[in-house]
């Protein structure tokens, strides 16, 4: 009986965290994503099957509720290492999003990336000797210093890496490698 009465607790405060008590209207709560997935993996040690599956049911309609009203997102590592890609050289605070919470200098460097390759699509002169690149996934790059020697060619391949103190450096194919910045 004791468990039985845990587990409905359980069922009632992830309904309660969702919102939709007994269809009342109740203004939005903060969603706290953790405390969802707790109640989920809560109701494994429910012993009553009946209760273990009501447990799981309100657990499950608790998530699907946050998400269809996207107080959570649900994405994969595949995704997740895109979006990195596809931000690779902006300057964006620390949210946490694309790994752990942990915010120490040391676990945020080994998070990022710390280089990219990628083929030019278009390059384009920009004067002063300084060039514009575009990627073929669309990013934008800008030498911050004098190209010399070969100019950089529609089709090459390059490399991207992560300087200190917010630095990024491209080294063409076969070539040097010169200062750059992300501008889209």
């Amino acid at each position: 009986m004791h468990k039985r009465v845990i587990a409905l607790s359980v069922v009632l405060a992830i309904v309660l965290v969702s919102g939709n008590a007994a269809g009342a209207a109740t203004p939005p709560a903060k969603v706290d994503s953790a405390k969802l997935f707790e109640a989920l993996t809560a109701c494994r040690g429910v012993a009553d099957s009946g209760a273990r599956l009501a447990c799981y049911d309100g657990a499950a309609a608790a998530l699907d509720t946050a998400k269809a009203n996207k107080d959570i997102v649900v994405i994969d590592r595949e995704t997740v290492n895109k979006t990195k890609r596809g931000l690779f050289g902006f300057t964006l605070p620390s949210l946490g999003l694309f790994g752990s919470d942990d915010k120490s200098p040391k676990a945020i460097e080994a998070e990022q990336l710390k280089s990219i390759d990628g083929v030019i699509s278009s390059a384009h002169a920009m004067g002063d000797g300084k060039w514009s690149i575009t990627l073929e996934d669309g990013a934008v790059w800008h030498t911050t210093e004098i190209v010399s020697g070969r100019d950089p060619r529609i089709g090459q391949k390059l490399k991207i890496e992560r300087g200190t103190m917010g630095s990024f450096f491209l080294t063409l194919e076969g070539g040097r490698s010169y200062r750059v910045a992300r501008v889209n």
